[in-house]
């Protein structure tokens, strides 16, 4: 369902103070920044405020998951999705999204969007200002710094007190049917205190006592973090560039809390290459053909199906069996999560194997992105030929689910081969008029209709897109022109007509 709370993928420890202070901002203020480093919690906690905050909200919460956005048309239209909202209107879609908000008394969750932060930023700005009874809960690296915002600042769990520990000790009983034994509660909380209480440092530790015994697992790790410890020693003068964590801005207006640890001048750089150390720890213990699957797989957006891994990420020294045998592998050592059928990587991981993908080589990460790029245009033209038929409720959520890469194969069709990015924009036009996104519709295909050089049944089925989505915009002298020009394209002129008389048919029985 658009805007639903997300699934919770494990228990959720400790944070009473946190929790409970959050719930109060959320009640009594109108703009709340949850910010802290990645792996620290905020998106778990984030959930569990929301969730519970629900019935303090006459319509309720709505979920923005803002990761796989890449650009502020994508921002408003995810926002548009999570709170219900399909405009078919020709005025501008934040006008529409304010407008529609500002009926509601209603709490609003904009989770990740730093690649974006102007955008959030303004957006933000902008439904406060317009919706009276809008209340906006920010979960992220840093805040919008804006006038009147609550800021709580998250640290880690106490590294010596019994949050850590249940974390760690849920973590192995998932890996191991017997938990932690009695003997090992003493090297466990060892464990819990040289990794300072980092949610997603002792889930990753975790996992890997499945394959070794707890007090060889804490030697091996604490080896890697005195060494990390006597480099900081040498060279104590190092600059730190992980930016969160380290000097927070002074922001006139903005209120700022902070959780236990959170310290807001020391601690969060050191914090910050203690998770770093023990990613990087945990990658080492990968397969090298798990190691390359990890750096391929931070190609996709959001969440993938298996289909979807194979087709993408196979190729040179990983077959399809190597792919779906490294999935497992993947899992089992908690750098994948499951999602629905498929799996989805937490955002510091997928910045991680991003990193390694960066130094395999510009060829490997261009034939990554082609291969992405392929296989989503290939489903797009499979979706739009069955659209029609008995499947198209199939089509209809899996385009949904999987916008973010089709969003994503067509930037790079866009830039490489555009005659491909006309044929898939043309071939869209029923999810994009079905869903409420004509903006983005007309964007992308004004776009794509720029390249001179594409001729016949493509450009046809791209300029009779956009005179639909004129025509649903009430613009009907600006869709009369573009259906003229679709009907006197010379190149292909039988097949153009053909399939301009199709789809206009099509159109006028199911749009």
């Amino acid at each position: 369902m658009p805007g639903q709370n997300p699934y919770a993928h494990s228990t959720f420890v400790g944070r009473e103070r946190e929790r409970s202070a959050l719930l109060d901002a959320v009640r009594t203020r109108r703009l709340v920044s949850l910010t802290g480093p990645g792996g620290i919690g905020k998106t778990r906690l984030a959930r569990e405020v929301s969730a519970e905050a629900a019935g303090k909200f006459a319509h309720g919460t709505h979920w923005a998951d803002l990761g796989p956005v890449r650009d502020a048309g994508q921002l408003l239209t995810e926002v548009a999705r999570a709170v219900g909202l399909a405009d078919q209107s020709s005025r501008p879609r934040a006008e529409a999204l304010c407008a529609y908000l500002a009926r509601q008394r209603c709490l609003l969750v904009l989770d990740s969007g730093e690649q974006v932060w102007d955008a959030v930023r303004d957006l933000a700005g902008d439904l406060l200002t317009a919706c009276p009874g809008l209340t906006v809960l920010i979960s992220a690296r840093r805040p919008l710094e804006l006038v009147e915002e609550y800021v709580w600042t998250l640290g880690p769990l106490p590294e010596d007190g019994p949050e850590a520990f249940a974390l760690f000790a849920e973590g192995v009983a998932a890996v191991r049917p017997s938990g932690l034994a009695p003997g090992e509660r003493a090297v466990a909380a060892r464990i819990c205190a040289r990794l300072e209480g980092i949610p997603l440092a002792l889930e990753l530790a975790a996992a890997r006592a499945a394959r070794l015994p707890l007090d060889e697992l804490a030697r091996r790790l604490e080896s890697r973090l005195d060494t990390l410890v006597a480099e900081r020693q040498a060279d104590p003068g190092t600059e730190w560039h992980g930016g969160i964590g380290a000097e927070w801005p002074e922001v006139i207006g903005t209120e700022w809390h902070e959780g236990p640890g959170a310290a807001r001048h020391e601690g969060g750089p050191d914090r910050h290459r203690t998770l770093r150390t023990t990613i990087g720890w945990s990658h080492e213990l990968c397969l090298p053909a798990d190691r390359l699957l990890w750096a391929r797989l931070t190609v996709f957006r959001g969440p993938f199906d298996l289909q979807a891994a194979r087709e993408v990420c196979a190729g040179g020294p990983l077959t399809r069996g190597d792919v779906t045998a490294g999935l497992d592998r993947l899992l089992a050592c908690s750098v994948l999560r499951r999602h629905g059928r498929g799996w989805s990587m937490l955002d510091t991981l997928a910045e991680y194997g991003a990193q390694w993908l960066e130094r395999l080589g510009t060829d490997e990460h261009e034939e990554l992105a082609a291969r992405h790029a392929a296989y989503y245009a290939r489903l797009v033209r499979l979706a739009d030929e069955e659209w029609l038929g008995p499947r198209q409720i199939t089509w209809f959520r899996w385009a949904r689910e999987a916008y973010g890469e089709v969003n994503a194969a067509l930037a790079y069709l866009t830039e490489y081969r555009p005659d491909e990015a006309l044929d898939v924009s043309g071939r869209l036009v029923f999810f994009w008029a079905c869903c409420g996104r004509l903006h983005e519709m007309r964007a992308r295909l004004e776009t794509a209709l720029k390249n001179p050089s594409a001729t016949g049944p493509h450009r046809t089925r791209a300029l009779w897109a956009l005179g639909v989505a004129y025509a649903l915009h009430g613009e009907y002298a600006a869709a009369e022109e573009v259906s003229a020009r679709g009907r006197r394209r010379p190149s292909g002129s039988g097949i153009a007509r053909g399939c301009w008389a199709r789809r206009t048919r099509a159109a006028s029985q199911h749009c």
